[in-house]
């Protein structure tokens, strides 16, 4: 009796194994296209908001191409890289491109929002400057406004209220703007330490000295009256030199720290020269003024036994026609410097 074989399952036949579908070009799927599109969208925004105003046409240009660059075609040429290693399967390199420009997306976004931060905070500084340069400058015009015997402390003050915000202003380390702050600063306060010793030297001058005939009672006297104008002149001219030559000064300051000269143009703007040339015509006049009330009390002093006072007519008398007219040449060149004084002084006021 024969047993009958054991069935045996089928042979299955041989399965033929298809291919990868390639692709002649690198494609994109949705999800690629987007990464792409968005990181478009940021280049272009990053461009136009880390460009500063005063940037022209060519270098906006350049900056937007240079992240369309950086966020676009990396990317794209990675994900194409990939795609061609693969031997340029179909849909291959779409994820590499979405995860790379996914994270210049990403990174790009974060540098613009913490510059858009930044901008915001600058914004609200620059709002608070200037309404404490708007105060400074109200302080600055009241004080020369004032007729108190101590308008200068007003003035002293101003040039404190700036140079405390100019403190306070936020700079990077190193920056062409830190540069510029601490330029300032130091300008602004050796301005202002030559007005605290024109301050000094000024109170010295009207409490001590006297062009009136009747309080010149002997030589020394005399004497002492044209050291204080001396005195006061010397730091009236300290001041002439740091106005009439702020300009030259400044590209001095800021050539010697090693800042571009596009960036001293940019920043010279800021300054109003005509205003800065309207204070120094002001101090220009007053050293002229010191000069002579000097010569006049050297004419008196040189002369000392050839003049005499007479209370009575309120008049000086000279033992000589010439002294008489260097006299009255003088008074007079002091009068006509006294109202062109005023004259300035109120010219200032309405263009300040």
């Amino acid at each position: 009796m024969h047993e009958t074989p054991p069935s045996l399952s089928p042979i299955a036949p041989d399965k033929k194994h298809s291919s990868p579908e390639r692709t002649a070009k690198f494609e994109l799927n949705r999800l690629g296209k987007g990464v792409l599109i968005v990181g478009a969208i940021v280049a272009i925004l990053g461009g136009l908001l880390m460009s500063a105003p005063q940037d022209n046409e060519s270098f906006k240009i350049g900056n937007i191409t240079g992240r369309l660059f950086a966020i676009i075609l990396i990317p794209y040429f990675a994900g194409w890289l990939s795609w061609r290693l693969s031997g340029k399967r179909k849909g291959s390199g779409n994820l590499p491109l979405i995860v790379l420009g996914s994270l210049f997306v990403l990174g790009n976004i974060a540098i613009l929002v913490s510059a858009a931060s930044k901008k915001l905070e600058q914004a609200e500084l620059q709002a608070s400057a200037l309404e404490k340069a708007q105060k400074a400058k109200q302080s600055l015009r009241q004080a020369y406004q004032d007729d108190s015997d101590l308008p200068d402390s007003q003035i002293i003050n101003s040039f404190n209220e700036i140079i405390f915000l100019l403190e306070d202003m936020a700079a990077r380390p190193g920056s062409n703007d830190e540069i510029i702050k601490q330029e300032t600063i130091g300008m602004l306060s050796e301005i202002r330490q030559g007005l605290i010793t024109y301050s000094q030297n000024l109170k010295r001058f009207e409490a001590e000295v006297s062009l009136h005939a009747s309080d010149l009672v002997s030589q020394q006297v005399i004497a002492d009256m044209r050291a204080t104008i001396q005195k006061a002149d010397a730091s009236i001219v300290e001041l002439l030199e740091l106005y009439d030559n702020m300009e030259t000064n400044i590209k001095l300051r800021f050539t010697k720290r090693g800042l571009p000269i596009s960036e001293i143009n940019r920043f010279l703007p800021s300054f109003d020269f005509n205003n800065i040339r309207n204070i120094a015509n002001i101090y220009q006049l007053e050293h002229v003024y010191m000069k002579e009330a000097d010569a006049l009390l050297a004419l008196l002093q040189d002369n000392w036994n050839r003049w005499e006072y007479s209370a009575e007519d309120d008049t000086v008398y000279f033992d000589d026609d010439a002294l008489i007219e260097e006299y009255n040449y003088r008074f007079k060149k002091l009068t006509m410097l006294e109202e062109k004084a005023a004259e300035t002084h109120v010219e200032y006021m309405r263009n300040l």
